[in-house]
Parts: structure tokens; sequence; C-alpha cells
């Protein structure tokens, strides 16, 4: 019945369904706090709720377009990607909290594995430097 609806469907084990259910959570869920997170820093930019909404729109569109067409890999950009352990040091930096900036480090941890994947012949040394200092908060 659901692939007659258009649906993709597939059995898992019961002892799968948490894992299921969590990769879920972090597609959809997940995305939402990073949203949040994002807009949260627009608006201390200055921006309202919904001019930051507004700005980050085509960027959000577009990297979701590029990741489920090509995967995350070749979605991937920015200064992680690219190894700039500057950049991602000014990053953690400028976020206003403990929690922020350990949302940036673990989320940025996952990314440079995917990195690594992209570039196996860059150097990572720095930039897995500055994620995995310690922060004295």
């Amino acid at each position: 019945m659901l692939t007659a609806l258009g649906a993709q469907a597939r059995r898992i084990s019961g002892a799968e369904k948490a894992r299921y259910h969590a990769a879920c959570v972090f597609a959809s869920n997940l995305v939402c706090a990073l949203a949040a997170e994002s807009t949260a820093l627009l608006e201390r930019c200055g921006f309202s709720p919904e001019d930051a909404r507004r700005a980050l729109a085509p960027l959000m569109r577009s990297n979701l377009e590029h990741l489920l067409q090509d995967g995350p890999a070749a979605a991937l950009t920015g200064p992680v990607e690219r190894g700039d352990a500057a950049t991602v040091a000014k990053h953690l930096a400028c976020l206003p909290n403990a929690q922020t900036r350990a949302l940036y480090r673990t989320a940025s941890r996952t990314l440079l594995a995917v990195a690594q994947e992209k570039h196996p012949e860059r150097d990572y040394r720095e930039t897995r430097q500055v994620l995995w200092k310690q922060e004295m908060d």
C-alpha cells in the first residue's frame, strides 16, 4: 500500500527501530536546532527573525538539494572542508556561550571526518586541534 502511494517501504528488524527513528531525528529535528542557532546568530547581528530566515533560505535550500542529490561529501563546503583552522577558531570565539560552541565543535568534528573522506590528501591537523581544544568556561 505504501509503495502504491509513492513511498519507499523497507522492512527493518524491531531491534533497529530506535536507530531508524534517531536517523530521522538527525535529518529533521536536529536540522531545526541548527537553523534556530543560525537564526539566533543573525539576530545578534541585527536581523529580525524573519529577515534572518529569508537570508538563510537560499543557502539552506541549495545545500539541501546538493546534499540529497550528491551526498554529504560532495555538498560539504566551508572552513572545515578547506582545513581553515583560523576561521574555525574565529567562529568559536564569536559564539555567545559554551552550549553553542559545543554544538559547533560537535557538528564540525563530524564534518572533519567527511572532509577527510572528500580530501584524503589534505592535512587537517590544525583544524582538528582547534576543534578538540578544551574550553575554559
